[in-house]
């Protein structure tokens, strides 16, 4: 008898153990959820780059230019001065020597020329050559190019899109590469047609995001679309979000005032905007 007491209470035990067990995790559960603002507006957003810079060429169409190595890959974090493409420049240097070469020839004839009208028609030929050589020469002369290699030229940044691979000739169709900065970004939203009149510029807003643990970042409200926009007809393309599954929307902007580096674009947020 004494040891079916036993048994007994010690089943009673583990029952009330269990039962505390799991009121306790429910409780801590519900202690990490974000609290949400009844008065607020509960949209959700993504994040964008205000500086995306898709790097191309532009050589003449009868240039050759080869990708000979690629450095990166997509979707990595490159810094300035990192090394994203080497290109093949022979082609493009044979033709620059090629171009000053008919500009000396011409220089030579001009010399030779001794009539006024004559002389001063060679040299307009002379300055169209040396216009479009410059104009070759400059495509050399931008803040991504060093050397035969395409460079970062932004302080921090992501590489979202790579147009070639090793062995690659370039063609006026096709980016070289693309770089989203990381240290300039926002939220993109869609607020529904019935906020219209809730959301105005300058109001404060929560943006959280569930990829980092629900962590929290403030910013306000820097645009509001002044038309609604019917999702059907808009073409937004690959920059618009995914704020609304209504029809009808408003595009709204939205600061991220404490960045730190770790929201990265395209990522989904959700958003309170307070009334």
């Amino acid at each position: 008898m004494k040891k079916n007491r036993i048994m007994i209470a010690a089943v009673l035990a583990g029952i009330m153990a269990l039962s505390v067990g799991c009121g306790g995790s429910s409780s801590t559960a519900n202690n990490n959820k974000t609290k949400k603002d009844p008065n607020a507006i509960q949209i959700t957003g993504n994040v964008r780059s205000k500086n995306v810079e898709s790097i191309s060429l532009g050589v003449p169409m009868d240039v050759s230019v080869g990708v000979s190595d690629v450095f990166v890959k997509e979707g990595q974090e490159v810094k300035k001065g990192d090394k994203l493409l080497a290109l093949n420049l022979n082609d493009f240097n044979a033709y620059v020597n090629k171009e000053q070469n008919q500009i000396d020839v011409e220089n030579l004839k001009k010399d030779k020329i001794t009539d006024d009208d004559q002389k001063k028609l060679e040299q307009k030929t002379i300055d169209g050559l040396t216009d479009e050589l410059n104009a070759t020469k400059n495509k050399l002369s931008q803040s991504y190019i060093s050397g035969n290699n395409i460079i970062c030229d932004m302080d921090d940044a992501v590489v979202t899109n790579i147009g070639y691979s090793k062995g690659d000739t370039l063609n006026s169709q096709v980016k070289i590469v693309k770089l989203e900065d990381l240290k300039n970004i926002q939220v993109v939203a869609k607020a529904p047609e019935e906020n219209i009149n809730d959301i105005k510029e300058g109001q404060s807003v929560t943006i959280t995001s569930q990829a980092y643990s629900g962590k929290s970042y403030k910013g306000k409200v820097t645009y509001v679309g002044k038309s609604v926009i019917s999702s059907s007809s808009a073409s937004i393309g690959s920059d618009s979000s995914s704020g609304s599954d209504d029809d009808s929307y408003i595009p709204v902007e939205i600061s991220i005032d404490d960045n730190d580096g770790k929201l990265l674009p395209n990522a989904s947020v959700d958003l309170e905007i307070k009334r």
